[in-house]
């Protein structure tokens, strides 16, 4: 039995990691200057980020990869004797995503009657898909049956967090996802945000701060219930912050000093809806 993994591009995965171990990265795709970009290896990160620098207006869109493009993979994996295919996707309720790999399933079983393909739900976006992935891996490696290792993939999605410190709701508020009226009154009040990912896999409102030091030690009592528990793995992404990111890795470390921490910038697809400068801390509490 082989197994093999497929995540999509808003995990926000290191294609070195993926190519180490074989992880198959579908990408989102990202619009802007009435042009298309895949959100793959040779998408100009640094280009994209300059634009929020040079254009107030920026504001690109974001959009799902097809059926066609999953079940291109699908086959790919299927010819190089994959028997059991696990695909971790970008939360169902932020994304067309896991339908699209859902749907490329039913072209793939006429060809593939042997192969299966298992789906998972992240209820998340950016590295909690990679926690997902690394578990997956660990599982494989140890032996576990297939049935087994999805059983406990749905079971750590419950155990991720993701807590979000977005300092303007501009992109927020022009990508649609909050109202006119809280935009204006979080401006009013002067107030910047802190976003978690709730169970049903969306994003809320969970605190208010006035400034950055606040937010960034904010974010870590908010993921340890004020220094309660600690998960066992801690990522922090940034949307081309790297300055907030390091102090934010240096609040964690004065309070859990042994942990190992990695800092990574987050690609289009996640700051297409926070912004510039958003600071986030992941975890994995399995």
């Amino acid at each position: 039995m082989a197994i093999r993994i497929i995540i999509d591009s808003s995990s926000d995965i290191p294609w070195d990691y993926a190519d180490e171990h074989g992880i198959k990265v579908i990408p989102l795709s990202v619009t802007y200057y009435d042009k298309s970009y895949k959100e793959d290896r040779n998408f100009d990160l640094d280009k994209h980020y300059s634009y929020y620098e040079t254009d107030p207006d920026f504001l690109p869109k974001t959009s799902q990869p097809s059926p066609k493009e999953f079940l291109v993979v699908y086959e790919e994996l299927a010819k190089e004797g994959a028997t059991e295919i696990i695909v971790i996707c970008i939360s169902s309720a932020m994304s067309g995503t896991l339908n699209s790999a859902r749907l490329a399933v039913t072209f793939l079983e006429k060809q593939y009657p042997n192969v299966k393909v298992h789906l998972v739900d992240s209820l998340n976006a950016s590295y909690p898909e990679v926690f997902l992935a690394e578990e997956a891996l660990d599982l494989i490696e140890k032996g576990w049956a297939i049935d087994k290792i999805i059983t406990r993939l749905n079971e750590l999605v419950k155990l991720l967090k993701t807590y979000i410190f977005i300092p303007t709701l501009k992109y927020l508020h022009l990508g649609g996802r909050i109202s006119l009226t809280k935009y204006y009154l979080a401006r009013l009040l002067r107030k910047k945000v802190i976003t978690r990912v709730n169970e049903a896999g969306t994003n809320e409102t969970a605190a208010t701060v006035s400034n950055v030091d606040d937010g960034l030690v904010k974010l870590v009592e908010l993921t340890t219930e004020k220094y309660t528990r600690f998960p066992r793995k801690y990522t922090i992404i940034h949307s081309n912050d790297e300055a907030n990111a390091q102090k934010l890795k240096k609040i964690v470390l004065a309070k859990v000093p042994k942990a190992e921490i990695k800092i990574i910038r987050t690609k289009c697809t996640i700051s297409a809806h926070t912004g510039p400068n958003a600071v986030a801390l992941l975890s994995d509490f399995g």
